[in-house]
């Protein structure tokens, strides 16, 4: 009896990797961008102060991908939506609200942005390859 040769090669298993990544992608920034619209309305509630800092910090580090995402499909009102709120949550200049009842509708104007972009994705994802994306 002939052993076969195993179909499985560095090359191969390196190139079912970048594959695997590519065509998932668009799932991982979906669960980022709803981990942040989660964490955008727990912020609603009291919490601690170390809490507000990691959202920043994660909400920035989201938006940051998007924007990269954003900036190679040349979608201009994603891209002005997510700078804009990039702005509001940077952690190197913060912005400063001392009524802390102005954060309330920013967190969920925020948390909207990030739930309609995931939604957007799933909606991309879906379309089949022939399809016009015009009205998205």
């Amino acid at each position: 009896m002939k052993h076969r040769a195993s179909n499985t090669s560095l090359k191969g298993a390196g190139s079912l990797n970048i594959k695997y990544i590519y065509n998932n992608i668009y799932h991982i920034i979906k669960l980022l961008s709803l981990a942040c619209a989660t964490m955008l309305l727990f912020a609603i509630a009291e919490m601690p102060a170390v809490y507000y800092y990691f959202l920043r910090l994660s909400v920035t580090v989201c938006i940051a991908v998007i924007i990269v995402i954003e900036i190679k499909k040349i979608h201009a009102l994603w891209l002005i939506l997510f700078v804009a709120t990039g702005l509001v949550f940077n952690p190197v200049i913060p912005v400063h609200f001392y009524k802390t009842s102005l954060w309330l509708p920013i967190y969920i104007v925020s948390a909207t942005l990030f739930a309609g972009y995931a939604y957007k994705i799933r909606r991309i994802k879906n379309t089949p390859p022939n399809a016009s994306l015009n009205g998205v």
